[in-house]
């Protein structure tokens, strides 16, 4: 997959994917050129910027970009120690979107009892 390239002979204790939607808040593939033309170290595969081209603004193109990003992760989730996800304007609910793509590798920690979260 050309959107992990960059990957394919990283060694998994050592790598930290980082996986954005931003493509995805509004501006859709106008952005994604934008990062991939303008932002130092930034590149986003033709491949990618021309499937965020295919869609409309908002809702679509906030799919596509979620598709997009839970795709990379899914595609580096056994050779990566972690990932860093940035959703756009405190979307929390994309980031736990991407999440899922990854869902059967990691396991969430135990919730704190009550008695362990209260001050004394």
């Amino acid at each position: 997959m050309p959107a992990v390239s960059g990957l394919q002979t990283a060694s998994s204790w050592q790598t930290v994917a980082a996986c954005t939607s931003a493509p995805n808040h509004g501006a859709s593939a106008r952005n994604a050129e934008f990062l991939h033309n303008e932002v130092p170290g930034m590149s986003i595969p033709a491949e990618i910027r021309a499937r965020m081209a295919r869609v409309a603004q908002g809702p679509e193109a906030r799919a596509e970009g979620l598709r997009i990003a839970r795709e990379a992760l899914a595609a580096v989730k056994h050779r990566v120690a972690g990932t860093y996800i940035m959703p756009p304007f405190n979307r929390v609910e994309a980031a736990i979107a991407v999440l899922d793509a990854v869902a059967d590798r990691f396991t969430p920690a135990p919730r704190p009892r009550a008695a362990e979260t209260t001050a004394p």
